[in-house]
């Protein structure tokens, strides 16, 4: 391969850039580009390979990461609608439109239902009800950016409406393990909690009964901290911990913020839970009954909390605002990935973000109208933050 040199006809080959300069000129380059570049001839193969260039690569990569936040629902087209990216990112939504499955009928969709260290977890799901998901569910776990697939086989158990929890382990940048968790989610108190969940190891669907009454909210995606998935429950103040390694047959309750402390006239759909820097972080938003009809009601305040101690349950305020006159279609949708006071929020009108270090609150979009008609359909979202290093699958778990 050869290029042509500025104001010259004579062309420069590829060994003959200085080393200094050809590292100068690959640390730069996205990495789905650099990648390519390992077949232009040995020297630039070793360089690329080379540990010492990875750690600066990486290192000058983290602090401008790219992300994306798709949402796992549009009537529009049957694939993930993108609703948010930070800039310079618009190019890799094609890489998060992946084909539907070959299903045959036009009311089933396949889309994201998980998101973990780089990997999306696809599947097909009803177009309506949004939430209810196929008997013969079959999953497809991928790596958009290298493109790596696996397909699990599908379930023998049937849950006509569930909650999927995705959680994986990397080693060295290679996929080492996962499972993929559903759990059956009704509108009973059944006194019991059934479980689906498929391990890398045994590649098997393992079927577990949990004797608790509890139900999972199927509004809000699971939060993984560490190996364990974590969910708001539904009709309590109270998350569900959930470790599908070392405790599958059991739930641990976490008390959220109490009454006396957090607002208590609030609606699970305007309420959001996250992780940040190791911690469980919990928001919400709280409803100004005194304004009369529901429909012109506004939020009044809007809290962030912290989970300070995990093992006790013991949780601390870390914001306390108005909340500036939003609408009650209001919903706190997620966190800015490199940016924890930058809150993004959707109303009936637009997308919003609240920065809680300036107190401004900034339109993002207001281009696209029928917000309403995504809430609470538009809390499906999966924001996808790309890895500054490629993450492989270990061959072992094809």
């Amino acid at each position: 391969m050869t290029y042509e040199s500025l104001g010259s006809t004579e062309p420069i080959e590829a060994g003959d850039f200085p080393e200094w300069m050809l590292f100068e000129f690959l640390v730069r380059l996205p990495y789905e580009v650099l990648f390519r570049l390992k077949l232009v001839s040995k020297e630039w193969c070793r360089m690329i390979s080379d540990t010492c260039f990875a750690r600066m690569y990486v290192d000058r990569i983290s602090h401008s990461k790219r992300w994306i936040l798709v949402s796992s629902f549009a009537k529009e087209r049957p694939t993930n609608q993108f609703i948010l990216n930070n800039e310079g990112c618009a190019n890799w939504l094609d890489l998060l439109m992946l084909p539907p499955h070959q299903l045959g009928v036009d009311r089933f969709q396949n889309i994201v239902v998980g998101s973990s260290n780089g990997f999306l977890l696809y599947g097909p799901r009803s177009v309506f009800p949004p939430w209810r998901l196929l008997n013969d569910y079959i999953y497809e776990i991928c790596n958009p950016v290298t493109g790596q697939r696996i397909i699990l086989p599908p379930s023998q158990h049937r849950f006509e409406l569930v909650a999927t929890g995705f959680v994986t382990q990397i080693e060295d940048n290679v996929l080492k393990s996962y499972r993929v968790v559903r759990v059956e989610v009704h509108h009973m108190d059944l006194g019991s909690i059934r479980l689906n969940v498929y391990s890398s190891e045994t590649r098997r669907w393992e079927y577990h009964t949990i004797h608790d009454r509890i139900n999972f909210y199927r509004w809000r995606n699971p939060v993984t901290l560490g190996r364990t998935l974590h969910w708001i429950i539904d009709g309590y103040r109270q998350l569900a911990a959930y470790d599908p390694y070392d405790k599958p047959d059991s739930v641990r309750l976490i008390p959220l913020p109490s009454h006396d402390v957090a607002r208590a006239d609030i609606e699970f759909k305007n309420v959001l839970l996250d992780q940040h820097q190791g911690h469980l972080r919990y928001v919400e938003m709280s409803l100004n009954s005194s304004q009369g009809h529901t429909m012109y009601q506004h939020w009044d305040h809007l809290s962030v909390w912290i989970l300070n101690d995990y093992d006790s349950g013991s949780w601390s305020l870390q914001h306390s605002v108005s909340g500036d006159g939003l609408m009650t279609t209001s919903v706190p949708l997620c966190f800015h990935p490199l940016d924890s006071n930058v809150l993004y929020i959707v109303n009936n009108a637009a997308l919003l973000s609240y920065n809680f270090g300036t107190r401004e609150l900034k339109i993002e979009d207001d281009s696209r109208p029928g917000y309403t008609n995504r809430v609470p359909y538009c809390l499906y979202y999966f924001l996808f933050v790309i890895p500054p290093w490629p993450v492989f699958i270990d061959p072992s778990l094809f």
